[in-house]
């Protein structure tokens, strides 16, 4: 797609090596109020966002398929802004995704209002974010898989993260609010984070705010960290 204004339809990506629900590649493209589902291959994607700017991706459901990697929606573009969608990851035999966005120049991903599963996939993920973005608003879980769940792993750029509500997922092993690594943070604020159900096994840990090394410039304010079940349960763990 590019430029065009796509509405209330119904897109299913089928089956073959890689499938995609909707790929926009382009300036402003909006992909609106559709039913998108990334059907069923080795790497699925519900919207695949490429080398886009500006682009528009609102109240739509998009949901990642089988295979063996999955995405809700994968961006690696500039200044989009995704709001009002919900985002699953989908069944992915080794890793779902609610929404995968990277790109790393600005001006920022815009996230805003959105519900973000992460899937079921053994590892999950909610929001997975390498590229500067706007998080904000959003309701964000982390999955239900059997080896690890992540609500929002920010790796490498800053990002501000304001008022979303971020849960781990529920998980066999362990899960994690917010997991941070080598990123020089924006805000983090007015955030209320639960780092998930994880497993009762030995080491099996829930982590509301974990910073897995490289942090700098620490702006945490006005958040709520809690956990609800875990072997070991922490609010806040750095590395080590």
């Amino acid at each position: 797609l590019n430029t065009a204004v796509v509405t209330t339809n119904t897109f299913n990506g089928g089956s073959g090596g890689t499938t995609m629900g909707v790929y926009i590649y382009g300036s402003v493209a909006k992909v609106m109020n559709s039913t998108i589902n990334a059907g069923n291959a080795t790497n699925n994607y519900g919207v695949y966002a490429r080398s886009t700017t500006f682009c528009t991706v609102s109240g739509n459901t998009i949901t990642g398929g089988a295979g063996t990697n999955s995405y809700g929606a994968y961006s690696t573009s500039t200044g989009c802004t995704f709001s009002g969608n919900t985002m699953t990851g989908g069944t992915g035999a080794t890793q779902s995704y609610g929404m995968y966005a990277v790109g790393g120049a600005a001006p920022f991903v815009i996230v805003s209002s959105n519900l973000i599963k992460g899937g079921s996939a053994p590892t999950s993920y909610g929001f997975y974010v390498i590229t500067p973005a706007t998080v904000k608003k959003n309701r964000i879980e982390g999955g239900t898989g059997s080896t690890v769940a992540y609500g929002l792993y920010n790796n490498g750029y800053a990002s501000n993260i304001n008022n979303n509500q971020i849960y781990g997922g529920t998980n066999s092993n362990s899960t994690y609010g917010i997991y941070l690594l080598n990123v020089n943070m924006g805000p983090i604020r007015n955030n209320t984070v639960n780092g998930g159900s994880a497993g009762s096994g030995a080491g099996d840990a829930s982590i509301a705010l974990y910073g897995g090394g490289g942090q700098q410039d620490a702006a945490i304010q006005n958040n709520i960290f809690f956990t609800t079940s875990g072997t070991d349960r922490y609010c806040i763990k750095g590395a080590g």
